[in-house]
């Protein structure tokens, strides 16, 4: 190989790059207990190299305030386990996102604002983590979705996340009942940016499921002024186009971490569909 280089004059080639590093997530199943019954049946993991059963409701349903305090008990075990390889260690795993498995009328629940104490102060949980939404469920309902969701992820991630048609904002005179139909057409998009107002969110959502479209970011309903997520999401003058859609779990982390002093409180209102479809676990309900 060396002499075949020598003659054609080719420089020798440069080492493969180094494998992406695993980012560490803490996963919460939340099934519905039973019908009309606003409690859920939870199961929780840790992902890293490994997937690490951590918790499970046991068949006893628990209430969304019962759930946020099960959770802040469980983030104090798994810093405590990850502390497990020695302080100093500069290989050490640190928990960095938060993913919420939900039905799809949780899908707008303000997981991101649970407050978790931190010493003598309380901070929203986004603040802390990338804080997500997921829906797998949903998708294991319709076989075409599901081929979609898994072609459109292995499209975007073959593109390291940046591709001209990755991104599609979706206005309100785009919301129709076709909508999924057209999302789901093609490879692209992969990633759904809802210029819509935040009453249409639900619309858009399931038009996204429809379409396997496994990215989503929308701003929920509350007080304050609409944003152009258009103009947010970018971190730089090259838009939505040159948008790293892989990088948004922590793009919309930094942008709730600055919403108090540079949003206001418009980036406290940002929602992230982030379905992952490699990183999911085929399970029966709880319920």
């Amino acid at each position: 190989m060396a002499d075949t280089r020598s003659r054609l004059g080719v420089p020798p080639l440069p080492p493969p790059p180094s494998p992406p590093p695993t980012t560490t997530v803490l996963h919460l199943r939340l099934d519905p207990a039973a019908a009309d019954d606003e409690r859920y049946l939870v199961r929780m993991w840790l992902r890293h190299a490994t997937t690490e059963a951590i918790w499970e409701s046991e068949g006893e349903p628990l209430s969304l305030d019962e759930v946020r305090e099960e959770l802040i008990r469980r983030l104090a075990d798994v810093a405590r386990s990850l502390d497990g390889t020695g302080p100093g260690c500069p290989t050490r795993p640190a928990l960095e996102r938060v993913e919420f498995h939900v039905p799809f009328e949780l899908l707008e629940t303000a997981f991101d604002q649970w407050a978790v104490p931190r010493r003598s102060k309380t901070r929203p949980l986004g603040m802390l983590y990338e804080v997500v939404v997921r829906c797998p469920e949903e998708r294991r309902d319709d076989p075409v979705a599901w081929d979609q969701w898994a072609r459109k992820w292995s499209w975007l991630q073959a593109r390291g996340g940046k591709h001209a048609q990755a991104v599609r904002v979706v206005r309100d005179e785009d919301v129709t009942d076709v909508l999924g139909v057209d999302l789901g057409a093609d490879v692209a998009p992969a990633c759904v940016v809802a210029g819509s107002s935040p009453d249409r969110a639900s619309d858009v959502l399931d038009a996204v499921l429809e379409g396997g479209v496994p990215v989503a970011v929308w701003q929920r309903a509350g007080n304050g002024a609409e944003t152009d997520l258009a103009a947010l999401l970018p971190a730089d003058s090259g838009g939505l186009a040159a948008l790293d859609v892989l990088a948004l779990p922590r793009r919309v982390l930094l942008l709730r971490r600055t919403a108090a002093r540079e949003q206001g409180r418009a980036a406290e209102r940002l929602a992230l569909l982030w379905d992952d479809p490699d990183c999911t676990i085929a399970t029966r309900s709880l319920a």
